[in-house]
């Protein structure tokens, strides 16, 4: 068994907002298999937790789609204009056939950057988002700017 437990921030009362939990065997080609959807209970920051058993696969994934309004769609994520989708990839030791002994699980791959063209379109109410990736600028030009990493 395993749990997945996600911090939502929800907007007013909360009673809108809904986290969608899902599950995928292989990182590398997911099918997203739904485990639950859970409402966030409650304004601002709230912690929703929900278990599932692990399946075999030795590099996993697991989403969580946190939705505003709106029902739970076919896909594992809603594209709302309020939504967000977050997955996290882990590597899972699978145990040797009557043995103690574990396989050596593979290794995660390197986050992918978040294109920095995504600063873009994020308005002032949402500039903390992307504090690692963009600069906020006020002013006559004001608005969020890619910030320049060092290699």
């Amino acid at each position: 068994m395993a749990e997945i437990e996600v911090k939502v921030w929800a907007w007013s009362n909360g009673s809108a907002d809904t986290a969608d939990f899902y599950y995928a065997a292989n990182a590398n080609d997911p099918v997203w298999e739904f485990i639950e959807s859970k409402r966030a209970g409650g304004p601002d920051l709230q912690t929703l937790k929900v278990q599932y058993s692990i399946p075999d696969g030795l590099l996993q994934a697991v989403r969580v789609n946190f939705r505003y309004l709106g029902s739970r769609k076919r896909s594992a994520c809603s594209r709302g204009t309020w939504d967000d989708v977050d997955d996290l990839v882990f590597s899972v030791a699978a145990a040797a056939a009557g043995a103690a002994a574990a396989a050596k699980p593979p290794s995660v791959p390197p986050l992918t950057p978040v294109d920095s063209s995504y600063c873009t379109t994020i308005d002032k109410f949402h500039k903390d988002r992307c504090t690692d990736i963009c600069r906020w600028k006020n002013g006559r030009k004001g608005g969020c700017y890619p910030k320049k990493h060092k290699k």
